[in-house]
């Protein structure tokens, strides 16, 4: 800096100009002295942001649905909604299950009533009133199969309305090539399910 100093006062630059001289002559390669080398990274062609149209599955997946059942059974009955196991997806190694809901006058009636209550909540009242969806949180979706495999939930979804219903639910593994028999099942959270639909595999 003593240096870049004499330059200054020789009216050779201005301080800006010393800065920038001293952290490109010392201070920069001082840093790039002391940090490891950056290890080459392998360069990747751009993705094309053509839309072309190619053959289906004309490069590797890193999942491959391996069969859908479409199974449209009704699965248990909960707050006045019945739960149908629409369909089944074995993906690999996950299942899909998704299912739907069956509205009725209770429901309805649950509906009407959850929308009077959130129109008369206030934020000084409290906490905000449960909505139908909230009543179904407490529904446990399970799978099991023949063999006893152990599935682990890896996340779902559910959503609607008073006439629109709809759950997702994703398990792992997907079934043995062994298994002939997966089922659906539904309970409470915490205690055995009380409810199955078989699915027969083939």
């Amino acid at each position: 800096m003593l240096t870049e100093h004499l330059r200054i006062r020789a009216g050779e630059g201005t301080l800006i100009e010393a800065h920038e001289r001293f952290e490109e002559e010392v201070v920069f390669p001082l840093i790039r002295s002391v940090l490891p080398a950056d290890r080459p990274r392998p360069r990747r062609a751009p993705v094309s942001r053509e839309l072309v149209l190619a053959p289906p599955l004309s490069e590797p997946r890193r999942q491959t649905l391996r069969h859908v059942y479409a199974v449209a059974e009704p699965l248990v009955d909960v707050f006045g909604v019945t739960l149908v196991v629409i369909s089944v997806e074995i993906w690999a190694g996950l299942v899909v299950v998704r299912l739907g809901g069956l509205p009725s006058d209770e429901s309805d009636q649950r509906v009407v009533e959850a929308e009077a209550a959130r129109r008369a909540w206030t934020p000084d009242s409290g906490d905000p009133p449960p909505t139908p969806w909230d009543e179904l949180h407490g529904v446990a979706i399970g799978l099991r199969d023949d063999l006893g495999t152990r599935y682990e939930t890896r996340g779902g979804a559910m959503g609607g309305s008073g006439t629109e219903w709809q759950m997702e639910w994703r398990f792992a593994p997907a079934p043995p090539e062994e298994a002939e028999v997966l089922l659906v099942t539904a309970g409470v959270a915490g205690e055995p399910p009380g409810y199955e639909v078989p699915i027969e595999l083939g």
